[in-house]
């Protein structure tokens, strides 16, 4: 896919500059997740802290709010330039409207790195490896990390073919499932950890969490959760708590979302869609996030009580379990389920959870943790001063520009609205389509009536057809044997030419010799003498035996000068004679 990259136009000079930079893009694209912003702040934080790096990070486009500010942002992060990439180009008056400007290029990438953390699945993998791909792709030997993964079994060969493509110096994931599934496909994986255990830590610090009566609660149904088709579970997980703690206990609802699209269903929506299957009247509300934009001016007046704590987030749920709280972390799908065994999980239903809640002992993890800190340290310390351009293409004059909205617009209404409006333009469609069926439903019958009667003819004419196929065999077979017999007669009559030639050849031989015997005087002087052996023989005296005795006399005596009665009379007495 295409991507572009706009900047707050005063750092677009910082990216065309020659400072050494690097590059960070994660499970954070500025939608307000507690655990992914923690995450971010991680990765930002180790790279800060051992490096003189100009740090870039990477949000959507689309988590720009109505109500935020780009700048305080990018300022709370902590990074030298908070870049928003796209799936299409901004038309130039609502770049100019933001305050952005499309990056075209970035000077001297020195370091890149895929921060954590559960995204490496068929939910998000696609998305988040092509913004990674995009800027990889255009780096020529990068110094690529990749931490704090969670990868699913159906993504493996996703992520291993972008492993092989890219080459990264480390590859670190929080999980013991995900270090099997890459080592069995013969990639060096390490145990890294999440990326926010450092943020959860300092967080344990700021914002005190104490064991007593009550009980911690996030709450998170949005489609990806599975929670969505089990809110009656969930209600019968709340009545299960509400019956161990006496009555006025505290409740603490952890939002860990500020998101405004409507899709979202943290704990304050989720707690709205279960009406009066949330009994609880006395709540005290935390906005994570928004303690996380402030986190030095956020001092809260009590501390964080409760016995356990049950959550739809593996962040509140690690952050729970680091401060020595129980947590059981609530998923009605195999995403979830991974979760849950990667943070040491080991019950299979919340009822069992209640009758012994513990807390999983990490000790293990963050010391392999800090392991992989200091290679993280010894690679960053390794870098060496970089010489690279990565080029970002100019949308085409043809291009389909974004329709840009801020975050969670249009609204769930807005949208019913549209398409109920949608409806009814169809519905009308619709209606002026049934008139002109019906007027069509009566051609139809015409034209099937027609339709039958050429069936008919053409049932005829397949039929003559097929007999004159017949036909056409026995022509052409007759044909072919003609043509053999053509073939025959021709070479019979070359040769009868040829004979033929050959009898005129010998027929004027013999004329020519006839002549010459006709012309001897042997032949004029034994002339008498043929004439009377033929008399003899055939009683003729010519050749043509036409000539006989009474002819010969009366051709002579035509000659003789006889007197008409005496011819008369010798003719009668001849014809006595006569045969």
């Amino acid at each position: 896919m295409e991507l572009y990259f706009y900047a707050p136009r005063e750092k677009v000079e910082l990216l065309s500059g020659s400072r050494q930079k690097a590059f960070l893009a994660g499970g954070d694209f500025g939608y307000g997740n507690f655990g992914d912003v923690l995450q971010h702040a991680g990765a930002i934080s180790v790279v800060r802290d051992n490096s003189s790096l100009a740090v870039i990070a990477v949000q959507s486009i689309a988590t720009i709010s109505k109500f935020g500010d780009i700048r305080k942002t990018q300022k709370s992060y902590g990074v030298d330039c908070l870049l928003f990439v796209s799936e299409a180009p901004l038309k130039d008056d609502c770049s100019i409207s933001l305050g952005l400007e499309q990056v075209t290029s970035i000077i001297n990438v020195a370091y890149f790195q895929l921060y954590g953390g559960g995204f490496l699945n068929e939910l998000w993998g696609d998305y988040v490896l092509g913004v990674a791909e995009a800027v990889l792709g255009r780096l020529e030997n990068p110094t690529y990390v990749i931490s704090g993964q969670q990868i699913s079994e159906d993504y493996v060969e996703t992520v291993v073919a972008h492993i092989q493509r890219f080459k990264p110096r480390l590859v670190g994931v929080r999980d013991q499932r995900s270090v099997d599934l890459l080592r069995s496909a013969g990639v060096e994986v390490a145990f890294s950890f999440d990326d926010a255990v450092e943020p959860l830590l300092e967080l344990r610090e700021l914002l005190p969490v104490q064991v007593g009566p009550g009980v911690l609660l996030h709450l998170n149904t949005s489609g990806y959760t599975g929670n969505d088709a089990a809110l009656k579970n969930i209600k019968a997980d709340l009545s299960a708590m509400s019956s161990r703690f006496a009555e006025g206990a505290p409740l603490t609802l952890l939002q860990a979302y500020r998101d405004p699209r409507e899709e979202v269903l943290d704990s304050l929506e989720s707690v709205k869609r279960l009406g009066a299957g949330f009994n609880y009247s006395d709540v005290r509300l935390i906005q994570l996030v928004n303690l996380l934009d402030h986190p030095g001016a956020c001092e809260l007046s009590t501390p964080l009580i409760g016995e356990f704590a049950y959550s739809c987030s593996y962040h509140v749920t690690l952050w729970m379990q680091l401060c020595g709280i129980p947590c059981w972390l609530r998923g009605e799908n195999s995403f979830y389920r991974e979760k849950r065994e990667a943070l040491g999980i080991v019950c299979n239903s919340f009822t069992e959870f209640l009758m012994s809640p513990k807390v999983p002992d990490h000790t293990e993890k963050l010391k392999v943790r800090s392991d992989w800190l200091e290679s993280l340290k010894g690679v960053l310390a390794g870098l060496t001063q970089e010489r690279s351009l990565i080029g970002f293409p100019l949308p085409a004059r043809d291009c389909v520009h974004l329709n840009f909205r801020y975050q969670g617009e249009p609204s769930l209404s807005e949208r019913l609205d549209f398409a109920w409006r949608q409806k009814l333009y169809l519905d009308e469609l619709l209606e002026v389509e049934r008139k002109e069926s019906y007027f069509s439903a009566v051609k139809v019958l015409e034209l099937e009536s027609e339709n039958d009667s050429l069936r008919d003819r053409v049932y005829g004419m397949v039929k003559r057809i097929t007999a004159l196929g017949h036909e056409f065999h026995g022509i052409q077979s007759d044909n072919n044997w003609l043509r053999v017999e053509l073939e025959r007669v021709r070479q019979e009559n070359v040769r009868l030419q040829y004979e033929s030639a050959q009898y005129l050849i010998s027929q004027e031989i013999v004329e020519s010799q006839l002549r010459l015997l006709y012309q001897s005087t042997s032949w004029q002087l034994t002339r008498p003498m043929r004439v009377l052996v033929r008399y003899y023989r055939t009683a003729r005296f010519d050749a043509a035996g036409e000539i006989g005795l009474f002819e010969a006399l009366r051709r002579i005596a035509q000659k003789l000068r006889v007197p008409p009665k005496v011819r008369s009379l010798v003719g009668q007495t001849l014809k006595n004679y006569r045969r």
